[in-house]
């Protein structure tokens, strides 16, 4: 039995059954002992999943051709981007961060020059890791723990997470058949082992997640098993409102794999979207080896986006990252040249990175911004 799985049975011993969403968070990010507390777990080959970041350091090259021009077009349009920041949230071991600084420096330096790159990181751990791997850019970096110390009065760039909505500890609700009502998914332990068990819905549902699982209730019920299970994103949406908040002016960017919200009411979607990783295999044992193993499920970016325009965001795209990518790509060309001028490898990254069968459709990219006219 490892570290974490001892917490999680002391803590059911102690109080009963606990949500799901409190086993997800343990499992993930328990102070040292959690899943993305371990380098080991680090994606790639050797680790348990692959990113668009562990296909190669065009990603970040790419992110880093985008940035540039919409610094260009605040020049463009007779703004000046001064103090412009780059918000990273999610930024792991720090690759992303390595290759889109090396990139900025490679082939926009002026902007390089007048930009704070900051990255959010709750962990010092993950901060450590990031340092190492950033070397000698780590002075070009700020870390801060949460939002409030993000900046003040506000954000004025680009705040973006790639592949972190996916990660965030979501409630975990099923559908009581006969009684016609929500139920919510809780952890148990018997004999040495995890078990799943059906709690009331406690505390109360925040409003957006209310109202979209009555609209699901209401068009699909009828036709759904009982026990029909939904993830209720509610850290990704608070999350997200809280990224919104921050964000004085500028673009508020995530890059995820998801589905749009009445995509959970389909009666073959009856288990949900929750899914852990370990070596590269896909397994619905969520419950097992916590800690050990990833876990993950689709974004719902019709809450996400409702949210950030409840802040007062403008949804300005919603497209397949392949199509984003090729397009960025494109634009960057146009202004630069030289950005092209890659090796052999760097072609088979950017075809990994936009084939419709690779990475090209299953990750999406979402963009709101607030005051860009």
């Amino acid at each position: 039995m490892n570290a974490v799985m001892k917490l999680l049975a002391a803590e059911v011993a102690r109080q009963g059954p606990i949500p799901f969403a409190r086993f997800m968070a343990m499992a993930l990010y328990c102070p040292e002992v959690g899943y993305y507390e371990q380098i080991r777990h680090t994606p790639g080959r050797a680790g348990d999943y692959f990113t668009s970041v562990s296909v190669g350091p065009v990603f970040g090259r790419l992110l880093a051709s985008q940035f540039a021009g919409w610094a260009a077009d605040c020049l463009e349009s007779g703004q000046e981007p001064s103090g412009w920041q780059i918000v990273e949230a999610g930024a792991h071991d720090g690759r992303l961060a390595r290759d889109l600084l090396e990139a900025l420096g490679r082939w926009a330096p002026a902007d390089l020059a007048r930009l704070e790159y900051v990255i959010l990181e709750p962990s010092r751990l993950r901060e450590q890791w990031q340092r190492d791997t950033l070397g000698d850019l780590a002075g070009r970096v700020r870390w801060v723990p949460d939002w409030p110390t993000v900046a003040n009065p506000g954000v004025q760039g680009v705040i973006f997470a790639n592949e972190l909505l996916d990660a965030l500890p979501a409630r975990r609700l099923g559908w009581d058949r006969t009684q016609g009502r929500w139920f919510e998914w809780g952890v148990s332990w018997t004999d040495g082992n995890f078990d799943w068990a059906r709690l009331p819905v406690d505390p109360e549902l925040s409003p957006p997640v209310q109202a979209w699982l009555n609209d699901l209730a209401a068009t699909w019920s009828l036709e759904w098993t009982d026990g029909h299970t939904v993830e209720a994103p509610e850290s990704a949406l608070a999350w997200w409102s809280a990224a919104a908040q921050s964000l004085r002016r500028g673009r508020l960017v995530a890059i995820d794999y998801g589905l749009e919200a009445a995509a959970w009411g389909l009666p073959a979607r009856k288990h949900g979207t929750l899914r852990a990783y370990r070596q590269h295999r896909l397994t619905e044992a969520v419950l097992e080896r916590p800690g050990e193993q990833d876990l993950t499920l689709h974004v719902n970016w019709d809450l996400v986006r409702n949210v950030g325009e409840t802040e007062g965001l403008t949804t300005a795209l919603h497209l397949p990252q392949g199509r984003w990518l090729s397009g960025v790509l494109a634009r960057q060309i146009a202004r630069n040249p030289a950005i092209a001028d890659w090796s052999p490898a760097d072609a088979l990254q950017f075809q990994t990175l936009t084939h419709p069968d690779q990475m090209g459709a299953r990750f999406q990219v979402l963009v709101q911004t607030r005051g860009l006219g």
